[in-house]
């Protein structure tokens, strides 16, 4: 448990540092060097290649968890797994390529609001190559237990590049179109340099695949295990993505991209919140997939536990943070993105029952219970669409992050419900009321404070208060006992006790 939690402060840091680039890339460089039609178009890219970039691997980053343990050796190259795993990767990239192109004119019908998305669409193809060939070989690195470097790529590295692209073009050094080309690029370097890492810490790219070992492992559970998880990791990304890609469409009529601007900046804001869950997610996915396979169902058990505890503390304060800073965000940004208020809201609420839930998620995949997560997703992205369809055209943006949360909250109530069932663990317990009545006194001391005349010393101000005052009571209320197990290690170490 030491282990995972130093881990997990390292890869919250990288996420963090990553979420500080990312406010500045999209909430302040991003608004002033484009229109709001151009910067809807590069959330619209992301979002539709994070979705493509999880439909081709068909779930294989989550297979690399659950099977690497069986094919864990460090001295024959894993048995040549990750070449594997990259091959299969490769030909289900292949596979959507032919697909999108069978499509093309559909596609091109069904999004044919706007010039810009049929000019630039296209680029959605390598980011998605990119994007989904980092997360399979990522996984692979996560099982290695060296997760930070992934980490430091995904949510610092290409920030940075992003930060620095957006400044060039800011300052007129290079085009609209540049800009979109080296984004792209961007992410294919990130790909690169993990490929780079993996070669210098392990030997199973320059190993081959031991087809004898495959066959005698009954390879028949492989693919079973594909069948399920595939769908599932494409509606589990679509449960995320497809508000965002339905929001360009034509049912958002001709504003459709800045719609989207508006809703990508309202749902990043969102992202703040739950940030720790997938830090949190990197370490232990690893430590329950080795766990399961050595039938240690009470390592398991400990982990979720702490995972819902842990999460709640960290999630109510970033909530309440978001919220209350909200009025100030809208002030200092270069354009009018107000309307994205009761996005955030919504999706705020939503992003913190994600992380009161804790790792129910890789609890139920990377366990027998994989099909009925399957199963789950697969009904609730078909409501989610539904939801969409109905609540967009009438709503707009609210419809979308109204479709979006509620698919999600009830997405988590129920595989808490099947971890209760199955594991007889849930999240319902003192620390989440605590925390929500802590929650719900700080957003009130927020209305009695007063407002000071310059934003950023006001979001300074406010912030302060409201962090002393919710950590102060967290201690006081016993719900961070890490803080005293880290005290106590100081002052061994100091030589104190």
């Amino acid at each position: 448990m030491g282990t995972i939690r130093k881990q997990s402060i390292i890869n919250t840091v990288f996420s963090y540092l990553g979420i500080a680039l990312g406010f500045v890339y999209l909430i302040l460089l991003l608004p002033a060097a484009l229109g709001k039609e151009e910067l809807g178009l590069t959330r619209f890219i992301l979002s539709v290649a994070t979705l493509l970039g999880t439909l081709f691997p068909a779930g294989l980053n989550s297979f690399v968890l659950r099977f690497f343990p069986q094919f864990r050796d460090a001295t024959g190259g894993h048995r040549g797994f990750i070449r594997l795993v990259g091959l299969l990767a490769l030909g289900g990239f292949l596979f959507m390529c032919l697909l999108l192109w069978v499509l093309r004119q559909p596609l091109r019908d069904w999004y044919s609001g706007s010039a810009l998305l049929l000019e630039y669409g296209y680029l959605v193809i390598p980011m998605a190559f990119a994007i989904g060939m980092f997360t399979v070989f990522n996984a692979y690195a996560m099982s290695l237990f060296r997760s930070s470097a992934g980490v430091f790529l995904n949510d610092v590295f290409i920030r940075v590049l992003l930060v620095v692209i957006a400044l060039l073009h800011l300052n007129g050094a290079i085009s609209f179109q540049w800009f979109l080309y080296t984004s792209v690029a961007a992410y294919l370097l990130l790909f690169v340099l993990l490929l780079v890492y993996i070669v210098s810490v392990d030997r199973g790219l320059r190993t081959a695949i031991d087809w004898a070992y495959i066959r005698q492992s009954d390879p028949r559970r492989f693919i079973t295990y594909l069948a399920y998880i595939a769908p599932a990791s494409v509606a589990s990304m679509a449960l995320r993505q497809i508000d965002t890609a339905m929001l360009g469409s034509n049912l958002s009529g001709a504003d459709a991209m800045e719609g989207v601007a508006v809703f990508s900046l309202a749902y990043t804001l969102s992202i703040v919140i739950d940030t720790p869950a997938g830090a949190l997610s990197r370490i232990t996915d690893a430590k329950i997939a080795d766990a399961i396979h050595r039938k240690d169902h009470d390592f398991t058990a400990r982990v979720y536990s702490a995972s819902v505890r842990l999460l709640t503390v960290i999630g109510g304060i970033l909530l309440v943070g978001v919220l209350i800073n909200l009025p100030n965000l809208w002030k200092i940004m270069a354009d009018d993105y107000s309307s994205g208020t009761f996005v955030v809201y919504i999706l705020g609420i939503s992003a913190f029952v994600n992380m009161a839930t804790g790792v129910n998620g890789s609890l139920l995949s990377l366990s027998d219970h994989f099909r009925s997560v399957s199963l789950l997703l697969l009904v609730l992205i078909v409501l989610s669409v539904v939801l969409n369809a109905m609540l967009i055209p009438a709503y707009g943006i609210r419809g979308a992050a109204v479709a979006s949360a509620a698919a999600m909250i009830t997405y988590n109530l129920c595989k808490s419900w099947i971890v209760w069932r199955e594991f007889g663990v849930q999240p319902l317990g003192r620390p989440l009321l605590l925390v929500v009545l802590l929650g719900a006194a700080c957003l009130g001391l927020n209305l009695l404070l007063p407002v000071l005349a310059n934003p950023y010393a006001d979001t300074a101000f406010r912030s302060l208060v409201i962090l002393v005052l919710y950590t102060l009571a967290c201690w006081g209320l016993g719900l961070i006992p890490e803080w005293d197990e880290l005290r106590q290690t100081l002052r061994k170490r100091m030589g104190r006790a």
